[in-house]
C-alpha cells in the first residue's frame, strides 16, 4: 500500500488571472483557488460573483409587500427574516464576509478549513498559469549565448554536439541538470519539453530531478544513428531503440511526486535475491510479482485462492531460484480449461506446492515490469489514466529526419502503434540548407513534413518545434493530422533561421505554442519568447505590407487613369512627329495636358544623321559608315574626320535646325 501523500491541501485566494483561449483573458479580482494534495487545480471561483449571486437570490427570495398578507405577525416574520438575510452584508466586516464565503466554497467541495493551508496574494500581486516551455534543450543551456556566428548545421557541429557529448559523465549530468531545472521553475515554468542527450543514464537523471523538484515534464532522451559526429553517436538503430524502452520503464516507474519511500517494503532488486541470503524475501517479491501481474493483465481470469499450506522449505526455494536445479512441472492443462487463457499458466504449470515459493522466480528474475511498462503494448485503462496524469512522463525524440536512418524511424513508428500513449517531439524545417539535405537522404519524399508522415509520426501527440519554411501542402498535413507546432522566435532570428507564419497555421486550426530552444535561442524564460513572437509577428506584418504596396502601385501603372478627361479628337490621331516623342516607358499615347517625354538634343541629331544616311543625296563614303561612326560623328568625336566636310557640314546643320525645332516645342507648351 503507497505511503499518503505529504502535500497538503492548499488554497489561495486573491487575483487570478488566465487565459480561457489565446484571444481570450479571463481576469478575477478576488478568487479562489485550491489545489489538491497531488498538485491538481480541484477549483476555481469568483468571491465576489458568488456574493452577487447570493444578494440576488436573498432578493429574489422576499416576496414584495404589496403581496404579503396583511397579519402582524406575519409582517414580523417577514422583517426578521429580511434582516437575517441582510445582515452578512450590512452588519458584518469585509473579512468576516471573505471568510464565510471561503467556507461555503470548501464545503461545497467536501473540503475542511481545518485540513487546509489557506495563501492570500498580497494586492498588487496575482496568480497565473504557469509557463509552459514546448520546446528546450536542457543540456545546452551552459552554451546559451555562444555561436551566434553560425548558422544551424556549422552550430551544432561545432558548438552543440561538443557540449552534449560531456554528459556521458553522469556526475557533470545530475549538476548541470539539477542547476537548470531549478533555473526554470525559478523563471516561471512548469512544465517542459525536454531534449536530453543519447545518453541513457543522464536522461535518466534528468527525469529524477524534474520529479523530485516537481516540475511537469516530458523527457526524451534524442535518437541519432547517423550524420553526427563519430564520438557522439548511437552504434545502429537497434541499440537505440533498447535504450529508449529502458528509459520509458524507469520513467513510468518513478514515485509519484509528494509520496516519501515505502519504508515498509527494503529496497532490494531481483538480482540480489540470486545470492540466496534471504528466501523469505525471494518468495514474498514472487508472490508480489505474480500478484501485480493478475491484476494488471486485463486477459487474466481470477483463480481460486489456494489452501493454507505449510511453508516451503528456504533451502528447496533457494535452490529453485537458481537456475541449475529447475523444478519437473506437472502435466499441462487441456485446451478447453478456463485457466488456459492465463498468462500466468502461459510462464509456468507448476502445482500449488510449488506456487508458494518458487513459481514465478523465473519471471522476478527476468521482468518485474509489465509490458504496459515497457511500451511494448497498450496499458490498460486504469494504467493508461495514471500514465496520462504522470508528473514526468518519457517522450519519443529523434533529434531530426538528417540524423536517423530508415531503420530508427522504422523502429520508433512500430513502438508508438504499440503504445498509443506516447508521445513524439522533433525538428521540422528549421533551417533551408536542412531541408535541402533532407531531401537528399530520403528521395521518396516530396517534402520534409512527408518524411515524418510516411512513418506515421504525426499525430495529435507530436510536436514539432519552429516548422519555418512551409508550403501549403506541409500545413495542410499537419492541420490534418492534429500535430502541435513549437514556435521558437528567439531561436529562429539568433540562428537567422527564419521567421514561421504563426499567425497563418492559427487560422488555420493548428495548435502553437512557445518554446525558448536553449541554447539557439538565448532566453532560459519564456517572456522573452513571448516578447520575441510579438516582434516577428509584426515583422511579418511589415513585410506583408510592402509587398502589398508593391502589388499595388504595379497594378496602378498599367491601370488607365480615370480621373483624367478622355483625349480629345485632336490627340487621338497622331501624326509621324508625335510618334516619334513617344518613350516607350508609357504604355499609350500622352493626353492633354499631361507631361509630354522628348527627346535630347543629341538623340534628336542621331535620328536626323540616320535620316540623312538613308536618303539618296547622302555621299556614299557617308553610307558605308557603320551606326557607331555616324553616332560619334554626330557627338563631334574623333572619327568624324573619316567623313567628308560636306557631310560634317550638313550634319551641323541638321544639328542646329534640331535645337531650334526644340526651342518651338517648348514655347508652344
Amino acid at each position: 500500500m503507497p505511503a499518503p501523500n505529504l502535500l497538503p491541501r492548499r488554497v489561495f485566494v486573491g487575483a487570478i488571472i488566465t487565459s480561457r483561449s489565446p484571444s481570450d483573458l479571463l481576469i478575477i479580482e478576488r478568487g479562489i483557488l485550491g489545489v489538491g494534495s497531488g498538485g491538481v487545480i480541484r477549483f476555481v471561483e469568483d468571491l465576489d460573483l458568488l456574493k452577487a449571486r447570493e444578494t440576488t437570490s436573498a432578493s429574489a427570495a422576499v416576496p414584495p409587500l404589496a403581496k404579503r398578507p396583511d397579519s402582524s405577525s406575519n409582517h414580523r416574520a417577514d422583517d426578521d427574516r429580511h434582516h437575517h438575510l441582510e445582515m452578512p452584508t450590512s452588519h458584518a466586516s469585509e473579512a468576516d464576509e471573505e471568510e464565510r464565503l471561503i467556507s461555503k466554497v470548501l464545503e461545497r467541495n467536501g473540503w475542511k478549513s481545518a485540513q487546509c493551508k489557506l495563501v492570500r496574494i498580497p494586492k498588487g500581486s496575482f496568480l497565473c498559469p504557469g509557463f509552459i516551455d514546448t520546446h528546450t534543450h536542457a543540456c545546452q543551456v551552459p552554451n546559451i549565448g555562444l555561436g551566434q556566428q553560425y548558422e544551424l548545421l556549422d552550430w551544432l557541429q561545432h558548438v552543440t554536439f561538443p557540449r552534449e557529448r560531456r554528459f556521458e559523465d553522469a556526475r557533470y549530468a545530475r549538476k548541470t541538470y539539477e542547476s537548470v531545472v531549478q533555473r526554470l521553475i525559478d523563471s516561471g515554468t512548469t512544465t517542459a519539453c525536454y531534449y536530453a542527450t543519447l545518453h541513457l543514464e543522464a536522461t535518466k537523471i534528468l527525469a529524477e530531478i524534474c520529479n523530485e523538484r516537481g516540475q511537469r515534464a516530458f523527457v526524451g532522451k534524442c535518437q541519432m544513428d547517423r550524420n553526427s559526429p563519430i564520438d557522439y553517436v548511437e552504434k545502429n538503430a537497434s541499440m537505440s531503440m533498447e535504450d529508449t524502452k529502458e528509459f520509458i520503464r524507469f520513467t513510468r516507474n518513478l514515485r509519484p511526486y509528494g509520496q516519501p519511500p515505502d519504508v515498509s517494503s527494503p529496497r532490494i532488486g531481483p538480482i540480489d535475491s540470486l545470492s540466496g541470503s534471504s528466501p523469505e524475501m525471494d518468495a514474498s517479491i514472487a508472490r508480489l510479482s505474480l500478484t501485480v501481474d493478475e491484476i494488471l493483465s486485463p486477459q487474466a481470469t481470477k483463480q481460486p485462492l489456494p489452501l493454507p499450506l505449510p511453508p516451503v522449505d528456504p533451502s528447496l526455494a533457494s535452490s529453485a531460484l537458481v537456475a541449475s536445479s529447475p523444478i519437473e512441472a506437472p502435466k499441462p492443462l487441456p485446451a478447453s480449461s478456463s485457466a488456459s487463457s492465463s498468462p500466468i499458466q502461459q510462464h509456468a504449470t507448476l502445482s500449488p506446492q510449488q506456487h508458494r515459493g518458487v513459481v514465478v522466480a523465473p519471471r522476478a528474475v527476468g521482468a518485474l515490469t509489465t509490458p504496459s511498462a515497457s511500451g511494448s503494448s497498450t496499458p490498460p485503462r486504469h494504467r493508461e489514466r495514471e500514465i496520462a496524469n504522470a508528473l514526468v512522463q518519457p517522450i519519443l525524440t529523434p533529434r531530426f529526419a538528417i540524423s536517423c536512418t530508415d531503420a530508427m524511424l522504422t523502429g520508433i513508428s512500430a513502438l508508438l502503434s504499440r503504445d498509443p500513449t506516447l508521445r513524439v517531439q522533433t525538428h521540422l524545417s528549421e533551417n533551408e540548407g536542412e531541408i535541402e539535405f533532407t531531401k537528399q537522404l530520403f528521395p521518396f519524399a516530396k517534402t520534409y513534413t512527408s518524411v515524418y508522415d510516411h512513418y506515421s509520426l504525426l499525430g495529435p501527440r507530436t510536436i514539432l518545434a519552429h516548422a519555418i519554411h512551409l508550403d501549403a501542402d506541409e500545413l495542410e498535413i499537419i492541420r490534418k493530422r492534429r500535430c502541435g507546432i513549437s514556435h521558437c522566435p528567439t531561436s529562429n532570428l539568433n540562428l537567422r533561421s527564419g521567421a514561421s507564419r504563426v499567425g497563418e497555421m492559427l487560422n488555420m486550426g493548428i495548435k502553437v505554442g512557445l518554446g525558448t530552444d536553449v541554447s539557439g535561442g538565448f532566453g532560459l524564460g519564456m517572456l522573452s519568447a513571448v516578447r520575441e513572437a510579438s516582434v516577428v509577428a509584426k515583422v511579418l506584418a511589415f513585410q506583408k505590407s510592402s509587398e502589398a504596396a508593391k502589388d499595388g502601385q504595379a497594378t496602378d501603372a498599367n491601370r488607365p487613369d480615370l480621373s483624367k478627361p478622355p483625349p480629345t479628337t485632336t490627340t487621338t490621331t497622331t501624326s509621324a512627329k508625335d510618334e516619334r516623342l513617344i518613350d516607350g516607358r508609357y504604355p499609350r499615347p500622352p493626353v492633354e495636358g499631361q507631361y509630354k517625354p522628348r527627346k535630347t538634343s543629341q538623340a534628336a541629331a542621331v535620328s536626323a544623321v540616320a535620316a540623312l544616311n538613308g536618303s539618296d543625296g547622302g555621299s556614299s563614303a557617308h553610307k558605308a559608315l557603320p551606326p557607331s561612326s555616324s553616332s560619334s560623328t554626330a557627338t563631334g568625336s574623333a572619327t568624324t574626320e573619316q567623313a567628308e566636310p560636306s557631310s560634317s557640314s550638313d550634319s551641323k546643320n541638321l544639328v542646329a535646325s534640331a535645337k531650334e525645332e526644340e526651342e518651338e516645342e517648348e514655347e508652344e507648351e
